[in-house]
């Protein structure tokens, strides 16, 4: 088997637009080809999608793209709004998604990794996911000395715009998905350097994108730091992050940089593990 691995947009869970699979020499079949990449179009875009943006990401035209959504409508993968003519994944495609199952592979997969990280750093290590504007903590590994460890409650839905596992994933996304997740939902002030003004958030995560890293200091809850990296997978998109919490209000970007090299450290070894 021989395989041309791409990078693409947030979220993706089918091959992008310029991955060659070739099996057997079989190449994969147009239509075959049309109809994923115009899934994996709407898929990625998360919010609803129109039917121009849907064509450009999957590098169709038009009416190509119009007659793909069509079919993928009536097998119920996609969903059309008929006020908006808009589109997003119908239940089919959501059914395949199957997160509860997806995430628990992560955990399991990436414990020993999380308990190399809570040695190393001294800190509790963990793995989050992003739904919609919370981030969910996964998975935890406590840090040995409980005196600098954090105390991290799993599956309970946190703000994402207050912390760092939030941030990185947000800043995953496209522009305008970040500003549609927010456009009714309240910055809700958690620590005393909480970001609540909506442009400031969304210029704090084109810094975030920028630099491949998140960090978060009395933005939760006063006393409490954390930095997180994304654990991108071999399509290059990023659905789960990783990285350290405190319980103490440090300024890792001052004084931390060999904390953040530990991350994308343990975020390499996960993903040479998983996807070796």
């Amino acid at each position: 088997m021989e395989q041309t691995l791409t990078s693409g947009a947030y979220g993706s869970f089918m091959p992008d637009t310029h991955r060659r699979l070739i099996v057997d020499e079989i190449q994969v079949h147009q239509t075959l080809g049309r109809a994923l990449r115009t899934l994996e179009a709407v898929w990625n875009q998360g919010v609803s999608s129109t039917l121009s943006s849907i064509a450009e990401a999957a590098e169709l035209d038009r009416s190509t793209a119009l007659r793909v959504l069509a079919s993928l409508q009536a097998y119920g993968y996609v969903h059309r709004d008929p006020e908006t003519k808009t589109y997003r994944t119908g239940y089919m495609a959501q059914r395949l998604g199957a997160l509860p199952e997806l995430n628990a592979v992560k955990c399991s997969l990436a414990l020993p990794f999380l308990g190399d990280l809570a040695a190393i750093t001294g800190a509790t290590a963990f793995m989050a996911t992003l739904e919609g504007t919370s981030v969910v903590y996964r998975a935890a590994v406590p840090a040995l000395s409980a005196n600098r460890g954090a105390q991290i409650a799993l599956n309970v839905a946190y703000p994402a715009h207050s912390a760092a596992a939030g941030k990185v994933l947000l800043a995953g996304l496209l522009t305008d998905q970040i500003r549609t997740l927010y456009s009714a939902s309240p910055l809700v002030r958690g620590g005393s350097r909480t970001i609540t003004d909506r442009e400031s958030l969304f210029r704090h995560l084109q810094m975030v994108r920028g630099r491949g890293y998140a960090v978060e200091r009395d933005e939760a809850e006063d006393g409490r730091s954390a930095i997180a990296v994304p654990f991108v997978n071999s399509r290059g998109h990023s659905t789960t992050a990783i990285g350290i919490m405190l319980n103490q209000s440090v300024d890792i970007e001052q004084s931390g940089r060999e904390l953040i090299s530990v991350c994308r450290m343990i975020a390499g070894r996960i993903f040479q593990h998983v996807m070796g």
